[in-house]
C-alpha cells in the first residue's frame, strides 16, 4: 500500500487530477508540475477540509494552465499553416 493510499478518499480522489503521464509530451511538461506540488503539500500537511480546497484549487490552476498551453500550441500550429499556405502559387 502506497502512502497516498492511506490517505483520506477525498484527498485520493483529488490526487487522482494531478496524473499527467498519458498526456502528449508538451502537455505533460505544464501539468508535472502540478503534480509535484500536490505531492509536496501531502508531504506537509495533515488531511483536512482546507488541505482538499487547496488541492482542488491547484487542480484548477493545473486544469487552465494546461488549457493555455493547448491554445499556445494551436495558435502555434495555426500560424505554421498559415506560413505553409502562403508559399503556394
Amino acid at each position: 500500500m502506497t502512502d497516498h493510499e492511506t490517505r483520506d478518499l477525498e484527498i485520493q480522489r483529488l490526487l487522482s487530477h494531478f496524473r499527467w503521464q498519458h498526456l502528449p509530451v508538451h502537455l505533460q511538461n505544464t501539468s508535472k508540475h502540478f503534480d509535484v506540488l500536490a505531492r509536496q503539500l501531502l508531504g506537509i500537511l495533515p488531511d483536512s477540509p482546507d488541505l482538499a480546497e487547496a488541492l482542488r484549487d491547484l487542480r484548477d490552476a493545473k486544469d487552465n494552465a494546461v488549457r493555455a498551453t493547448v491554445a499556445m500550441h494551436e495558435k502555434a500550429d495555426t500560424k505554421l499553416q498559415q506560413g505553409w499556405s502562403g508559399l503556394r502559387p
